[in-house]
């Protein structure tokens, strides 16, 4: 599953643009079917006014045609200030679940959990809710995206600065009958950021340049690209170094404050698989083991001169699970004390985005 999401409180009103990122999907399961989040004060009541988006029917082998009815199936649930848009399970209409949010084509892939549940949303949904009692002002907080047609699985978030991590974790095995050649690459893990509006965090677009923490404040959260190299390539010479082989195209990544892989105090920033081309957050914001808040100066990267994160590449989760060593290790000041850029390359690692106190930039 892969999605986005912006919550745009106003006047009496609140909008919800939400996007299926997940490309060519297998199941009904990686379609977005809802989301949740609680405002800062309880509305006198939630309802839905307006849907909108591009319906589509998708038939056996992928073949997608335009369906020019409304979206129906969708609605909002109350209780107390929590609120949830669905199209499946609490706020739904009832009845089969229809009008799921699915990524952008080919089909191919499509089984028939997909085939059978005419007409979809293609790509991306816009919902007004009337909610009596908000403003612009109106916090937004606990946000978490819904998948799948029970929904089958619920993606919490953290809020932090206006924006949110959202990761999902997913483990595969062999079917009956089936030998797994290479049982160690069985777990991936997605991670994504959903940017409110209002923040002062910028997605896309025109790279800032000069020192991130001169333009954002002092480091909190990092997007970086996995792709496999030994290279070392920064704005600033010594603020970030590589050591051991190219790692392959998939691997695990432990990402802390500290030089041991192992080490039991250590923050954990980021762990997880990776493919090839995956984005991924080593975020001080949230503990990555427990989703949970980080507080205090927990909640930020260190500031003191010549400190910074560790990146372990393992082979698979089987060997760092085993205490095998890293194949590589890239190491970067994130201190402050050097000027950290955009596409500063440390190894298999592209910084292609920054959080700081004050704002950020991403890539979508």
């Amino acid at each position: 599953e892969s999605a986005t999401a912006v919550i745009t409180p106003g006047n009496g009103q609140i909008t919800i643009t939400l996007t299926s990122t997940q490309l060519n999907p297998t199941s009904a399961g990686q379609e977005v079917s809802g989301i949740q989040f609680t405002l800062g004060n309880t509305p006198v009541s939630a309802s839905l006014r307006s849907a909108t988006g591009t319906l589509i029917d998708i038939a056996r082998g992928g073949v997608a045609t335009i369906n020019n009815g409304p979206i129906t199936h969708w609605g909002v649930a109350q209780n107390g200030a929590n609120l949830t848009l669905a199209t499946a399970g609490a706020g739904s209409v009832g009845g089969k679940p229809v009008n799921l949010i699915i990524g952008a084509g080919s089909y191919t892939n499509a089984n028939p959990s997909i085939t059978g549940r005419n007409s979809q949303i293609q790509g991306t949904g816009t919902f007004v809710l009337n909610v009596p009692g908000v403003t612009p002002n109106t916090r937004i907080s606990n946000v978490s995206i819904e998948f799948g047609t029970g929904p089958d699985s619920v993606l919490a978030t953290t809020l932090t600065g206006g924006s949110a991590t959202i990761t999902n974790t997913v483990t595969v095995s062999a079917g009956p009958g089936y030998i797994d050649t290479n049982p160690n690459n069985n777990t991936a893990s997605d991670t994504d950021r959903i940017v409110g509006s209002g923040s002062n965090i910028s997605v896309d677009g025109a790279m800032p340049a000069g020192s991130l923490t001169t333009l954002y404040g002092k480091a909190q959260t990092l997007e970086f690209a996995y792709n496999p190299s030994r290279a070392v390539s920064t704005a600033t010479n010594t603020i970030g170094a590589s050591t051991g082989l190219t790692p392959g195209p998939m691997a695990f990544i432990e990402i802390s404050n500290n030089s041991n892989p192992f080490a039991a105090n250590a923050q954990i920033y980021f762990e997880g698989a990776v493919v090839s081309g995956q984005k991924l957050y080593a975020d001080a914001a949230i503990d990555a083991l427990t989703n949970l808040p980080n507080t205090g100066v927990s909640a930020f990267m260190s500031t003191t001169a010549g400190q910074g994160l560790f990146a372990f590449v393992f082979n698979s989760e089987a060997d760092f699970l085993a205490g095998v060593a890293p194949v590589q290790t890239d190491t970067y000041n994130t201190s402050g004390s050097q000027a950290m850029a955009l596409n500063d390359q440390i190894g298999s690692l592209k910084m292609i985005g920054y959080i700081g106190s004050t704002g950020g930039h991403l890539t979508s």
